[in-house]
């Protein structure tokens, strides 16, 4: 294959005006007619022209177009505005420069049958073809209020004009070359290359809206055979058509690139003072090395698309476009991944106090959120891979000196390799919480075992009926009358016993019944067993002094006693409050001494009076006796005492 322009594309180079126009080969043919022929066959266009545009002036007398003025102009054609009255709305009428001029009429012709095939929103919609009263040929279309791309490359002042795009002008160039693509694509699937893709014929509407305009030198892509005659612009031209080649959808997408290439490099592919050397260089499209300000991303497609083998560039126009798309992801991940960056250098900076711990975790949160939305745009960011693996570290790192396992385990699940390090802080912390948990779960249990609240309301009722029960022996038992001196000489053993007997079973029976709770906890069953040893200790005290052959009041002070020694032990290890009802015990043990005759009445007011204390001592508090937390050792077990 040569990379020379062969000598029938020279020769139109002797032609064109510069570079940048359009060269347009002799008139086509289009279901085996010149278009140029066919215009006999157009219907009527009613257009009123006013003085120096081409056609004999005339006066608008009901005809629907009347022309106001020009658009623009090409070498090819004219733009004019005209008035559709019929409508009440502006559209834009083109006509050939000059109509004698076969190729510009053929031009116009195939233009609007090609426009009006292609029926796409990034086409201008086509109104009429048709001819005026002296048969020249007229394309009537849609007015498009904006600019040219070409403007809009060059100078600022008319992005006034559309203020839809963004406002970064890369991005915004890019937007409009991925709607150019989107068109060309459209086109690509009705069977029509353009094959003259520039900036100039690209509008951009006032609303963002882009057409592809100027379709008069497309082709059918079912004809587009090599040894065709030269069309389009040197300075865009694709090397296969400079070298007189098929064409095919190939050759749209290298004018796709060097637009692309117009926007990196602000001018055209084929820079040349003259049509030759552009097409000698179009011909040649040797990559371009392009400045440090270009994305590598965007010069590499670029020389991708313009790459002079076909088979080299993109496979279509749409794939053309979804690397713009990708791009444009690749720019905003990246914009995410350098936000990931600042969180994740102001978390490094921060201070070490609790507060600063906070605002570090705070840091970190944004610095992963931002890696990870990254990430989400693209998947293959380098910088947000990096930057979360970092985030992660830093942020198990910082969880494990706050001894938080749950925000450090979740950052080493997200991780794909936990650094040996953190891994083994990780399985230190696990164990040292875990011995913590069984140290916290035993001191629960020890300090539950100590509650007196447990089974407090069940207890309370128990000792208010021995409290009532003593109340009502003293009262109705004759307790409140003096005995005589020889009572006791003369009791029996079996009426001695009978009482605390009685009591005891009633008691137990009682428990056994309805004073389920009161085993709930090691408090209760403790407490259960100095009452239960009270009430043994008291008939075995009574059963062995009578059988010695005692009587007398020093029976009920042992007896009192007796119950002295258990109060006193729950005083010791309980609480100290039980010491009240030691001292009423004891108080009627001394007050038997000087009361011999009333016994009874001694022993059950004492009893009350230290059954009352004993209920507000164990009012429910957690025993005085409970275990610290400090004295409950990491590995879960209570220290000897």
């Amino acid at each position: 294959m040569s990379n020379d322009a062969p000598d029938d594309a020279l020769a139109f180079a002797a032609t064109a005006a510069a570079p940048g126009e359009t060269i347009s080969p002799a008139a086509r043919t289009f279901a085996g007619s010149p278009f140029s022929a066919r215009v006999a066959e157009l219907g009527r266009a009613d257009v009123a022209f006013p003085p120096g545009l081409g056609e004999e002036p005339s006066a608008a007398r009901g005809e629907d177009l009347v022309v106001r003025g020009v658009i623009a102009e090409g070498g090819m054609g004219r733009v004019l505005l005209a008035e559709q009255r019929s409508l009440f709305r502006e559209v834009a009428v083109k006509v050939p420069r000059d109509p004698r001029a076969v190729e510009q009429v053929d031009a116009l012709v195939r233009e609007g049958a090609i426009t009006g095939h292609l029926d796409h929103p990034g086409v201008p919609p086509i109104h009429l073809l048709g001819r005026t009263a002296s048969g020249t040929p007229v394309l009537v279309m849609k007015r498009i209020v904006g600019e040219r791309w070409t403007d809009l490359l060059a100078h600022e002042a008319p992005w006034t004009v559309v203020p839809t795009l963004p406002h970064d002008r890369l991005r915004a160039h890019l937007a409009v070359l991925m709607e150019v693509a989107r068109t060309v694509h459209g086109a690509h699937l009705r069977g029509v290359l353009h094959l003259d893709l520039k900036p100039d014929n690209v509008l951009v509407g006032s609303l963002g809206e882009v057409y592809v305009v100027d379709w008069g030198i497309a082709e059918d892509v079912t004809k587009a055979r090599s040894g065709r005659s030269f069309a389009g612009t040197p300075a865009y031209v694709a090397p296969e058509v400079v070298r007189a080649e098929a064409l095919g959808v190939w050759t749209d997408v290298y004018l796709l690139g060097g637009l692309l290439h117009t926007i990196l490099a602000r001018g055209p592919r084929h820079v040349g003072d003259t049509v030759r050397q552009a097409l000698e260089r179009a011909a040649r499209s040797e990559p371009v090395v392009y400045g440090a300000d270009v994305p590598d991303e965007l010069g590499r497609l670029a020389n991708q698309a313009t790459a002079l083998d076909p088979a080299k560039r993109p496979a279509s126009a749409l794939a053309f476009r979804a690397a713009l798309a990708d791009f444009l992801e690749h720019v905003d991940s990246m914009a995410l991944a350098r936000e990931g960056e600042a969180c994740l250098v102001s978390s490094s900076s921060a201070e070490t106090s609790e507060a600063s711990a906070r605002e570090r975790v705070k840091r970190l949160a944004e610095a992963t959120f931002a890696f990870r939305s990254a990430l989400a745009r693209w998947s293959e960011n380098p910088v947000a891979r990096e930057g979360l693996a970092s985030a992660l570290r830093a942020t198990m790192d910082l969880e494990l000196s706050r001894e938080n396992l749950v925000g450090a385990r979740e950052c080493a699940e997200a991780m794909d390799e936990v650094p040996a390090p953190l891994a083994e802080r990780l399985v230190a912390l696990e164990a040292l919480l875990s011995g913590r948990a069984a140290s916290d779960r035993e001191l629960r249990r020890a300090r539950r075992d100590a509650d007196l609240g447990v089974g407090a309301r069940a207890r309370t009722w128990g000792l208010a009926v021995v409290a009532a029960l003593a109340v009502a022996t003293t009262i109705f038992g004759g307790g409140l009358e003096p005995l005589p001196e020889d009572a006791f000489e003369t009791l029996a053993m079996g009426d001695a016993l009978a009482i605390p007997v009685g009591l005891t079973v009633l008691a137990a029976l009682a428990v056994v019944t309805v004073g389920r709770s009161l085993f709930g906890n090691a408090i209760g069953r403790r407490l259960l067993a100095v009452g239960a040893g009270a009430a043994v200790g008291l008939v075995a005290h009574r059963a062995l002094v009578l059988s010695m052959g005692h009587r007398g009041a020093h029976v009920v002070a042992g007896d009192l006693l007796v119950g002295a020694a258990f109060a006193f032990g729950v005083a010791v290890f309980v609480t100290r409050r039980a010491l009240v009802a030691v001292a009423f015990l004891v108080a009627g043990a001394v007050a038997v001494r000087f009361l011999p005759q009333y016994p009874t009445a001694v022993f059950n007011v004492s009893a009350v009076l230290a059954v009352v204390s004993a209920a507000y001592a164990l009012r429910g508090a957690t025993s005085e006796k409970s275990p610290r937390k400090d004295e409950i050792p990491n590995d879960g077990h209570m220290l000897e005492r």
